[in-house]
């Protein structure tokens, strides 16, 4: 073999061997993002429940945490994040797994676990940037904290504000579902049942 061969044949292995390099190490990088969005949208939760809590200074006895996803894939985690991102994130979820799984009788007010909530709020932002999330929705996640707590505020009054639909309204929206032929009888079949509000998956967006 001459010299000329013999280089294309090196040349070749080395490009081959380049190429599924930089093959693997995309599948390792997507691998990772796709890691960093199951445990972002697990921290998602967390972050809300503490963020409601916070808002109306009081805790939800309905919300179940849950750390699954972090136990499944923070190895995948460690290999991508630097040392400091990944201990903050590790001491998140060991001070929510502490605090959750205390009953509602001993755990202080919400409004004492500000700090908790800022560390949640930094983790929650520092994952949402290693998922590769859309740069508007990681503008949404870059609100301050304080600012978090007061739009939720003002969306719950507004709310409390809001009169509620009455009995007849109510009613009106839900046979605005039915052909015009039906709504006689379904109002009919809906008073016979003596529902005071509408079944279950009756309401149809129009």
């Amino acid at each position: 073999m001459d010299i000329g061969s013999l280089a294309g044949v090196v040349l070749g292995a080395v490009l081959a061997v380049g190429t599924g390099l930089v093959t693997e190490l995309w599948k390792q990088g997507r691998a990772r993002r796709a890691a960093a969005r199951l445990v972002w949208l697990e921290l998602r939760i967390a972050h809300k429940a503490l963020l409601g809590a916070i808002a109306v200074e009081r805790w939800s006895p309905d919300f179940e945490y849950s750390d699954g996803s972090w136990t499944a894939h923070r190895d995948q985690l460690a290999l991508g994040w630097s040392a400091s991102d990944f201990q903050a994130l590790e001491e998140v979820y060991l001070i929510l797994g502490h605090l959750f799984q205390q009953p509602l009788s001993q755990r202080a007010s919400p409004v004492l676990y500000w700090k908790v909530f800022e560390r949640v709020n930094a983790a929650f932002l520092s994952l949402g940037k290693a998922s590769g999330l859309k740069k508007v929705t990681l503008d949404k996640m870059k609100i301050p904290p304080l600012d978090q707590v007061k739009q939720l505020r003002a969306q719950l009054e507004s709310a409390s504000v809001t009169p509620q639909p009455g009995r007849d309204e109510v009613m009106a929206r839900v046979l605005k579902a039915f052909p015009p032929e039906l709504r006689a009888s379904a109002e009919a079949a809906l008073v016979k049942a003596g529902a005071d509000s509408p079944p279950q998956g009756t309401f149809i967006r129009l």
